[in-house]
């Protein structure tokens, strides 16, 4: 489902939610027990998000990408992933427009998550 709804994306020129599904499919197969598919799908959703310049997507998928190298033992990534997704959480709550704005994301329950790993 993922490779046919990446490729009519990709077919219409839109990009632009092509980091969230790429993460998304990357979970997934996390979750099915496929590792290197799951990295693999993680790390093209990480150089996706790079590309564009597209900091909403990027700090979700640094904290999936680190949690995920931790998971298989590579602290060293876990470590330089997670405080990647930190300066990316505190640059868009800089950036956020609004207090409310702030709050509101700084409050979810992923964002916390990220906040709160060393």
């Amino acid at each position: 489902m993922a490779e046919r709804t990446m490729g009519v994306l990709a077919e219409m020129g839109q990009r632009m939610i092509l980091p969230d599904i790429l993460r998304i499919k990357g979970e997934a197969l996390l979750g099915m027990g496929d590792s290197a598919g799951g990295m693999a799908a993680l790390e093209e959703a990480l150089t996706e998000a790079q590309t564009q310049g597209a900091r909403r997507p990027l700090w979700a998928i640094q904290l999936a990408l680190g949690e995920a190298a931790g998971a298989l033992g590579d602290q060293e990534k876990r470590r330089r992933l997670l405080e990647q997704a930190r300066d990316t959480i505190n640059h868009i709550a800089e950036n956020s427009g609004s207090d409310r704005a702030r709050e509101n994301f700084l409050n979810l329950d992923a964002v916390k998550r990220a906040l709160a790993q060393k």
